[in-house]
């Protein structure tokens, strides 16, 4: 969000996969990265073979960032792959006290040694 210095997961639903996929391809064409540049999101109707309505998000290039944006991002970029680098399952059953984890593939009980 325009101001905020934490940036945002935006999980997509499935449908929406392709979409993105065209966009970052447009955007590497022309040797930018999605993290350079600001987005806008917005949700279109869509309906499956099946005819089932679902919403399905579109991508729009609003803007290439500021060189000072562009900073900004970077460090944070950089701040978070090392953060998610260290994300394993120990760690996070260490910060939560969780005593097991669920692989959410498979359904396995997997217990931390």
């Amino acid at each position: 969000m325009e101001g905020d210095i934490f940036p945002y997961r935006l999980s997509l639903p499935t449908g929406s996969l392709s979409e993105y996929a065209k966009y970052a391809k447009s955007l590497l064409n022309k040797r930018r990265f999605p993290s350079q540049v600001v987005t806008s999101i917005s949700l279109q109707k869509a309906s499956s073979s099946t005819d089932i309505g679902y919403s399905q998000a579109k991508f729009q290039f609003v803007r290439v960032l500021t060189d000072e944006e562009k900073i900004a991002v970077a460090k944070m970029v950089d701040w978070v792959k090392e953060y998610d680098s260290s994300m394993t399952i120990e760690s996070l059953a260490e910060e939560n006290e969780v005593t097991a984890y669920v692989d959410t593939e498979t359904g396995e009980v997997i217990e931390p040694m």
